[in-house]
């Protein structure tokens, strides 16, 4: 299980803001087994552009690689897994790196979402 701790993981983040006057924000981590932890969401309280908004977006993002690993921790073994939270709850995507298409095709993602069966 590619489990880093939470100095590591908010060294290593890169955080992406939709633009300057948003709370939407996207980070991504590299883990120790070469894949990819991505994070979406959005702050809320705390002043844009400030080092307590990218503490907090850094938090949320913690918070939902640690609840990731718990409930499902082979899905950080098996390829890239991406998180993105919305009004409608929270919507993960696993894309395999261990395997090659066939020719003509791409890789398949697995999603969980709300309301999926």
């Amino acid at each position: 299980m590619p489990a880093i701790g939470y100095h590591t993981f908010g060294e290593t983040a890169q955080i992406t803001w939709a633009n300057p006057h948003s709370p939407d924000f996207t980070i991504t981590v590299p883990l120790p087994n070469g894949h990819t932890f991505t994070y979406s969401g959005s702050v809320a309280g705390v002043p844009l552009g400030t080092q307590n908004a990218v503490d907090q977006a850094v938090d949320m993002a913690w918070q939902n690689y640690i609840q990731g690993l718990q409930s499902n921790p082979g899905a950080f073994s098996e390829g890239n897994v991406t998180v993105a939270s919305s009004t409608q709850g929270q919507t993960m995507t696993i894309t395999p790196t261990n395997i090659t298409p066939a020719p003509g095709t791409a890789y398949q993602t697995v999603t969980v979402a709300p309301g999926l069966p």
